[in-house]
């Protein structure tokens, strides 16, 4: 029988947004009673006296400024062999469309609004755990000086599960970190639009918008469009449900392929919550026709 490899991304994810609760609670018990989530290998975060936002149960803390924090995790082995697990210490970035993400070990974001600028010690840990028993792995933070915002990111841990024959499956769990020194006041206004451009897919060609949120602010559950015009004619649009864009991070909107002549188009995207709206927009120029 051939070798056979199922990746699968099992994320326990648990962000806060001064009272609005995001992906999912790190909670053991969620994992497991979620469909296809293993029921050998767990992580879930140890709380302790961690001064958390009010209702919560990851690392959602209400940090201080030259504050030292501990933030350790517990990993279960619950299987009858013995399980390697690394563990990861990552920024949160923004993936394409708006999804946030927690598992880039390359997402640098800058200075102060990086959490890996303010961990002591290695980012990377290797464990591996006998049969049925676990091990605590602690990430240590130093706050120093925050500034008024969030900064965002997650630990990351994964292992091979279901060791079944000749199929292996990757299973990674994420514990939400925040550092939050003040209330989160997201601004949509403050969005830019930096850039638009045409690149190519292997479906064919797609435009591309890319926008930065330059603020240490946490953006959730936004809706809105993104619209290709020529003059008042539109040529393509692509409605966008529940984006939501990490602090001082970039993202990039696509649209999918479709045939356009060369020419000049605008660019439009439009995001609102609540009362608060943006729309931002940039020329694009087509000089070969897009197939």
């Amino acid at each position: 029988m051939n070798n056979m490899t199922n990746k699968r991304l099992r994320y326990l994810i648990g962000i806060l947004c001064a009272g609005v609760c995001l992906l999912a609670t790190p909670s053991t018990s969620w994992a497991q009673n979620t469909p296809d989530a293993p029921d050998n290998f767990s992580v879930s975060p140890l709380l302790g006296d961690l001064p958390l936002q009010p209702g919560q149960r990851y690392f959602a803390l209400r940090s201080q400024d030259n504050t030292t924090y501990k933030l350790p995790i517990l990993v279960k082995n619950d299987s009858e062999l013995p399980m390697k697990v690394t563990t990861n210490f990552n920024n949160a970035v923004t993936a394409d469309n708006g999804t946030i993400s927690y598992t880039n070990h390359q997402a640098q974001p800058r200075g102060r609004n990086s959490l890996t600028n303010k961990l002591s010690g290695s980012r990377t840990r290797h464990l591996t755990l006998e049969p049925h028993s676990n091990q605590v792995v602690i990430y240590e933070l130093h706050t120093g000086r925050q500034g008024t915002g969030v900064t965002l990111g997650g630990i990351t841990a994964t292992s091979m599960v279901d060791r079944q024959g000749e199929i292996k499956n990757t299973v990674t769990f994420v514990n939400g970190v925040e550092l939050n020194s003040g209330q989160n006041r997201p601004v949509l206004s403050s969005l830019r639009l930096q850039r638009v451009f045409v690149a190519p897919r292997s479906d064919g060609a797609i435009v591309v918008a890319k926008v930065a949120n330059p603020k240490p602010q946490l953006l959730q559950h936004l809706r809105g469009k993104i619209t290709v015009k020529q003059g008042k004619r539109t040529i393509l649009t692509q409605p966008l449900k529940d984006v939501s864009i990490a602090p001082n991070s970039t993202v990039k909107f696509t649209l999918p392929p479709k045939q356009m002549p060369a020419g000049n188009y605008q660019v439009v995207l439009q995001l609102h919550k609540g009362h608060q709206a943006t729309s931002l927009h940039r020329n694009l120029v087509i000089k070969r026709s897009l197939n």
